[in-house]
């Protein structure tokens, strides 16, 4: 079934998309990155919203219930990493037997989104705690995927006269901005960005 795309219009207007682009010296924003944009940040919307409800519950809840509430969520965490981490496996095996490039584009966006996840998967499991701010983080993340893509640059921390430079960090605001999202924490989590994409090969 022909996946239909959303109307991209309704997320950005023609100047705001406009404004991105300028952020990383572009005349635009391709379609596909425009898509993923977009997706990343329904991704982000349906995980803050999901956070909100779940913590408004739990001051609902019973003080009488000793039982971890994030135990179930942990065992199922769990059980997906180990999914990722075969289907990674199968993916990467995979790729030399296409020959069709689309296909092995698509294949390699998978895998690193699902790397993505595993990994911010792998740091809730280990510390017991969500991170505060992980919806942002993530999304600052898939940001970073996306320019990399459009500008074949990995994503870098600048600094000028000790506040964040550089197009990264103008490509995320511009889009922050648009999206009428906070700029919270943004110093921190470019310097996580950008130290991953250093140590990805």
């Amino acid at each position: 079934m022909r996946r239909v795309e959303p109307q991209l219009r309704e997320l950005f207007s023609r100047e705001q998309w406009i404004k991105i682009a300028k952020s990383i010296s572009r005349n635009e924003i391709p379609r596909q990155e425009q898509l993923e944009v977009y997706y990343a940040l329904i991704a982000y919307d349906f995980a803050r919203t999901s956070a909100q409800r779940a913590a408004e519950a739990g001051t609902r809840r019973s003080t009488r219930l000793r039982v971890d509430p994030r135990a179930k969520g942990r065992k199922v965490l769990e059980q997906f990493v180990q999914y990722a981490r075969g289907l990674r496996g199968a993916l990467n095996s995979i790729q030399p037997y296409l020959k069709q490039s689309e296909y092995i584009s698509k294949a390699e966006n998978l895998i690193e989104d699902i790397y993505y996840f595993q990994r911010f998967a792998e740091r809730e499991l280990s510390t017991g705690e969500r991170p505060r701010q992980q919806p942002y983080e993530v999304l600052i993340h898939r940001l970073g995927v996306i320019y990399e893509r459009i500008t074949g640059n990995k994503p870098a921390r600048s600094v000028y006269k000790g506040r964040l430079a550089g197009p990264f960090f103008r490509f995320v605001s511009a889009i922050l901005e648009a999206s009428n999202i906070p700029a919270r924490g943004l110093n921190r989590v470019i310097e996580n960005v950008a130290k991953y994409a250093q140590n990805r090969r």
